[in-house]
Parts: C-alpha cells; sequence; structure tokens
C-alpha cells in the first residue's frame, strides 16, 4: 500500500467477492449474507455488475411487505445500478462518494468489468492508520515519579 495520500480503491478493494446470478432464490442469498456475515452481496452476470443487494435494504423490504423471501429470486430486491468506483480512483474519492451518497460499499469496476468491493469498513482501516501515524504519543504525566 502507498502511503496514505497515495492510497488508491485497487489498494483497499476485496477482491474476493460475494457474488450471486439474479437468478438465485432470495432466502438463499439471505441466508447466506447470515452466514457469512455479509452487509452486501453483488449479482453479476458473466463479469459484468448487475446489481447490488443490501442486507439493510432487503431487511427493511421483506419487513415492510410482511413477507418471506420464499423462492422468489433475489433479482427482485437488486438495488440496480448502484453506484460505482474505478479502481484507480483515490481512498479519499472513494470516502467522499459513499458521503455523498449515504452507502457503505463501492463495487468496483475497471471499465464495465467487477473487479472488486471497497466498503467503509476498508476505508476506516486506511483512516485508523493515517490518524495513528499521525497523531503523537502523550507526553508522560508530570505527575509521575520513577522509583
Amino acid at each position: 500500500m502507498a502511503d496514505s495520500a497515495g492510497v488508491c480503491v485497487a489498494d483497499l478493494m476485496a477482491r474476493d467477492l460475494p457474488t450471486v446470478s439474479s437468478a438465485t432464490p432470495a432466502f438463499d442469498v439471505a441466508r447466506r449474507m447470515a452466514h457469512e456475515k455479509l452487509r452486501h452481496v453483488l449479482v453479476e452476470s458473466d463479469g459484468q455488475l448487475v446489481g447490488l443487494v443490501d442486507r439493510a435494504a432487503l431487511l427493511r423490504h421483506l419487513v415492510a411487505h410482511y413477507r418471506a423471501p420464499d423462492g422468489r429470486p433475489i433479482g427482485e430486491f437488486v438495488l440496480h445500478n448502484p453506484v460505482t468506483i474505478g479502481p484507480r480512483a483515490s481512498a479519499f474519492e472513494a470516502i467522499q462518494t459513499m458521503r455523498r451518497h449515504r452507502i457503505g460499499s463501492l463495487p468496483v469496476l475497471d471499465g464495465k468489468k467487477l473487479v472488486g468491493l471497497v466498503s467503509e469498513r476498508r476505508l476506516m482501516a486506511v483512516v485508523h492508520s493515517v490518524l495513528t501515524q499521525a497523531t503523537p504519543a502523550p507526553p508522560p504525566a508530570l505527575w509521575e515519579t520513577s522509583t
């Protein structure tokens, strides 16, 4: 990883992506999300991003309509055309984009090909690292005495 000013999305993104097809039963996706503790699942077709399933949004939809997903395909619950970012974008640009759109993750596209996912959790790790390096250790307390 480059220094904090040069960190780009490609340095941070997850490459082992949780993906499903639009035809995957919604119940199977919900079970996988719970079992693997996933907040987001990408829906793809032939390496192309179709959309994104967000755990909180899926739960809100199911509760709002008072029904279980049964055999319905996850394609019915997909957020189509999610906000995306390129792998060469800066970490700062990713943070700005996520804040502006109030989202917790960004699919990473190289052209039209899905290559990764950057999440607020990964970005927080960068922020933590930068703050840790930038914050000097506190001076020793004046009242401490050596024995």
